[in-house]
């Protein structure tokens, strides 16, 4: 279960029962989850019989409301964490993956992006003497589309054909969820007899 889950949604309806009755009388609402976007509370309006579910936003603006009793109450909960906890949290912890190894990522990008420019100005420069590094792609036409191409290219041969395991700080999508690689291409779905 998330972190911010005070109570697990086959807890709660219990925790309602033996609270219910100050919910009622002194007007409360107890928090069962929260994130840094959403809290989750419940409270009873006038019985024990059915409960009140609702959530705020960081601004305390009510978002959503739904009621519940005790047959549905562990899927109506169960349903509210995923929309508004564990979603949330997973979209934080993908941004937070690629946050944490950013200027990695993009620094050896830059990099490897930088030597195949240079490696296809010295592959034309004699055809095409005219051509100058600073303005290769508008000498030749190419765009950065173009470059990157090259680049999976290169440096995919380099691992399928040479066996190198290549240093290219990356974020890998699996079924699972996401991972950071520093040498990512033994993760890869690759076709080994691409070069053969």
């Amino acid at each position: 279960m998330s972190r911010g889950v005070v109570f697990k949604p086959d807890e709660v309806w219990d925790y309602f029962v033996d609270n219910c009755e100050d919910m009622v009388i002194q007007g409360e609402e107890h928090m069962v989850a929260e994130s840094d976007e959403y809290k989750i509370y419940i409270t009873s309006s006038d019985n024990c019989t059915t409960g009140i579910l609702r959530v705020y936003d960081t601004d305390e603006d009510l978002v959503y409301e739904d009621l519940f009793g005790e047959v549905e109450c562990e899927e109506i909960i169960k349903n509210a964490y995923q929309e508004f906890i564990e979603c949330k949290k997973t979209k934080e912890d993908k941004k937070s993956l690629f946050e944490e190894h950013r200027d990695e990522i993009l620094d050896s990008e830059d990099n490897l992006t930088d030597a195949v420019t240079y490696f296809i100005h010295e592959a034309v420069s004699a055809t095409v003497p005219t051509c100058r590094l600073s303005t290769m792609k508008h000498d030749l036409g190419i765009t950065d589309e173009e470059i990157e191409e090259a680049k999976n290219h290169f440096l995919e041969y380099l691992y399928i054909k040479l066996g190198i395991d290549l240093y290219r700080p990356m974020i890998v999508q699996f079924d699972d969820g996401e991972k950071f690689f520093e040498h990512p291409y033994s993760h890869l779905e690759l076709n080994e007899n691409k070069y053969n």
